[in-house]
């Protein structure tokens, strides 16, 4: 996304927030002391809108400025493309994270898998920078044992890096941590959202590993799938418990992104293989 592109977005929000408020641009001006002439030339982008004002007008509107990163598409096709050729053990060799290193040290929490890493253990090509996990919270006790003994790196948000000071989950702060094994991020949940299981066994998969499809099963709950991995600590036949393809769509907007890319390039190249056909 280029500077250009990205200060239209932001005079479109600005713009649609004011007019979701049903607010004109007089109004806005005396909320948030930012003057009517300047506010009408940001959101017919004739000037760039500076941080500054942006977040004045947010602030005016009860809103504040939030920034964001996500990955660049060619880093991303990259590595789907290398991870379509790979069975599914390959591919979990590959992310950045020891995943059955990390559930087994975590194993006494009950976890399920959740986000990019459940995708890729049902047969999505999609990158794995952490792992997402989902744990009762009836498990916090037992979660914060296993902090306190081997204390992991926390991400602090103000400072923008690791920290070894408070590991502890039940302190306030990101539920996010990194140690050797790689980074983790746990979502505590009431009630455990739905899952389906995938088998752990030898070093063979009964996966589909075709591009953009799910191991062989549905996904309705209890309902099994057969993987493999190799890596770290054995996991040799393992249930592990994974969120399905399509909840994980639903409500995690990374895993969503990644494998409506995944999808995406699929279909683009299949017209180019008709076309080479004939």
């Amino acid at each position: 996304m280029d500077a250009v592109d990205t200060t239209t977005k932001l005079a479109q929000l600005l713009r649609d927030l004011r007019n979701g408020r049903m607010l004109s641009q007089r109004e806005l001006a005396h909320l948030s002391g930012v003057d009517q002439r300047r506010i009408s030339s940001y959101e017919r982008g004739r000037r760039k809108v500076p941080l500054r004002d942006a977040d004045r007008i947010l602030a005016g509107l009860g809103l504040q400025l939030r920034l964001s990163t996500e990955r660049l598409w060619a880093d991303i096709d990259a590595k789907i493309d290398e991870l379509v050729a790979a069975p599914i053990a390959d591919r979990v060799k590959a992310t950045r994270v020891m995943i059955p290193s990390l559930l087994h040290w975590l194993r006494t929490t009950e976890p399920i898998i959740d986000g990019c890493a459940a995708a890729l253990l049902q047969g999505a090509p999609v990158p794995v920078e952490w792992l997402d996990l989902c744990v009762r919270r009836e498990k916090l006790d037992v979660l914060t044992h296993l902090m306190m003994m081997r204390p992991p790196a926390r991400w602090h948000e103000a400072t923008q890096w690791w920290s070894y000071d408070d590991a502890d989950p039940r302190l306030s702060g990101p539920m996010r941590w990194r140690n050797e094994m790689g980074e983790f991020r746990i979502r505590l949940v009431d009630e455990e959202p739905e899952t389906i299981t995938v088998s752990v066994a030898g070093t063979t998969s009964e996966s589909t590993t075709s591009e953009g499809t799910t191991s062989e099963g549905t996904t309705s709950k209890g309902t099994t799938s057969e993987s493999t991995t190799s890596e770290g600590t054995p996991l040799g036949g393992a249930m592990l418990r994974v969120r399905p393809l399509a909840d994980l769509e639903f409500d995690e907007p990374e895993t969503a992104r990644v494998l409506s890319r995944v999808r995406e390039r699929r279909t683009a190249k299949q017209p180019a293989e008709v076309s080479a056909a004939h």
